[in-house]
């Protein structure tokens, strides 16, 4: 109709009208009348549609909702035999489309190189140590690196400060430390030694270990890794500090976090600079304002000396704020659509 028009309005006679769109003369003039008259409006083909009573319709998402998305049309319609078939198929595409949607939102963070480590304590199947199954592991958060997967005597505070002190001789000194709320890794004697070397101390908030997820799941694959070659050298389950070592350094140099043509933790971390001292006062001052904001919004200032449980509240979330101001953390979301599987029964011979 609309060619047509177009055609007319640049001249042609019908007849060319009709030859170049092979309609006949009469069929377009019956449309130029429909148009002028009412513009032509769409009219539904068949029967008008019938919707089923508000309680049947009820009855069916009660149904669906029992048996979950994934389930057809046909069984649908079999246990509801009193609504038409296609009525049922339109209502379980909605219903599936309102399950797409609705998704699920994920937070993924990422850390500079160097900036943050990560901290929790392990244990191994049998004695490494003297009396002790205690291993210390330490990860830095921005390049994957393992950094520390060995044995200490126990998992009191002056081990692992020992093993921390070394640590940070070795390697340039992080902005923030992650650690859970352990009695061995939250002691006073190691607050004090990351205190001296100017690091944040971020503790997870309690019964909730997978505010720590990255360092959780680090030693579950050095676990894997360590367990296996101490299975290729004849002594399962009776691992060796030479066993830890190959394992963190087998993870270093060998895994791709970033995909297959990415760099491997050994290649980040080389690149890492040492934190300057103005980064560190600066992120200091920073987290000392926030924290104090947040303690008089909290209505905590003006009332007396906050609870233990309000300080460590604020502390964190003035530590998580700057981190994101001075450009160490970024917080990425993601909404994650669930899929519908159909669930196929098993087929028994």
């Amino acid at each position: 109709m609309a060619a047509a028009r177009w055609l007319k309005k640049l001249g042609h006679p019908w007849r060319v009208v009709q030859q170049v769109l092979g309609i006949s003369a009469r069929t377009i003039r019956h449309w130029l009348r429909g148009w002028r008259r009412r513009q032509l409006p769409a009219r539904r083909r068949g029967r008008p549609p019938k919707r089923s009573a508000q309680r049947r319709r009820q009855q069916l998402l009660a149904t669906i909702e029992e048996a979950g998305a994934h389930v057809g049309a046909a069984p649908l319609a079999a246990l509801h035999r009193d609504m038409p078939r296609r009525e049922v198929a339109s209502i379980l595409a909605r219903v599936r489309e309102v399950h797409r949607k609705r998704g699920r939102t994920v937070y993924r963070l990422e850390w500079r190189p160097g900036h943050a480590w990560a901290m929790d304590h392990a244990e191994a199947p049998g004695e490494i140590l003297k009396d002790s199954r205690a291993i210390l592991a330490t990860r830095d958060l921005g390049s994957y690196q393992g950094l520390l997967w060995d044995a200490v005597e126990n998992v009191g505070g002056e081990a692992t400060s020992k093993r921390l002190a070394q640590l940070l001789e070795e390697n340039p000194a992080p902005l923030v430390v992650k650690i859970d709320n352990g009695s061995g890794l939250c002691a006073e004697i190691v607050c004090e030694l990351l205190e001296k070397h100017g690091v944040l101390v971020l503790r997870s908030p309690p019964r909730t270990p997978s505010y720590n997820g990255a360092i959780e799941a680090s030693i579950g694959s050095q676990k894997k890794r360590t367990e296996h070659r101490a299975m290729l050298e004849g002594h399962p389950g009776e691992w060796t500090r030479a066993n830890l070592n190959w394992a963190r350094e087998q993870a270093n140099e060998t895994a791709r976090p970033r995909g297959p043509n990415g760099p491997t933790p050994r290649e980040m971390w080389n690149s890492v600079t040492p934190i300057s001292d103005s980064e560190r006062s600066a992120l200091a001052r920073s987290v000392k304002e926030k924290y104090e904001a947040l303690l008089r919004e909290s209505g905590s200032l003006p009332k007396g000396e906050p609870s233990k449980t309000m300080r460590m509240r604020c502390q964190r979330k003035a530590i998580v704020n700057a981190l994101i101001e001075c450009g160490t953390l970024k917080v990425r979301r993601r909404v994650i659509h669930p899929r519908i599987v159909t669930k196929r029964s098993a087929i028994i011979p």
